[in-house]
């Protein structure tokens, strides 16, 4: 588990140097709840609808990014995401 948790934090910081914090400062926990919604049913659409990898996302990708979503908005929650909350 730990070599998956390394895996995904490196996939948050590449993340984090493409597109940067302010994509979730501007819409917070709710905006990160409907990207891990995007996620979930991509994977809804895998595992029982018999979907596949894409060229634009594998469902491994699809899986560590879904694993990230939580703590981003827990880092909001807390208020200790960059940007967040407004004000």
């Amino acid at each position: 588990m730990a070599a998956h948790y390394a895996h995904a934090f490196e996939i948050w910081k590449e993340r984090q140097r493409k597109y940067g914090p302010g994509n979730i400062a501007r819409r917070g926990p709710q905006g990160v709840m409907i990207r891990l919604d995007d996620k979930l049913a991509r994977l809804d659409n895998v595992f029982f609808k018999g979907g596949k990898d894409t060229p634009d996302e594998s469902v491994r990708d699809t899986l560590y990014d879904a694993a990230n979503y939580p703590l981003i908005a827990l880092a909001c929650w807390l208020g200790e995401w960059p940007g967040w909350p407004h004000g």
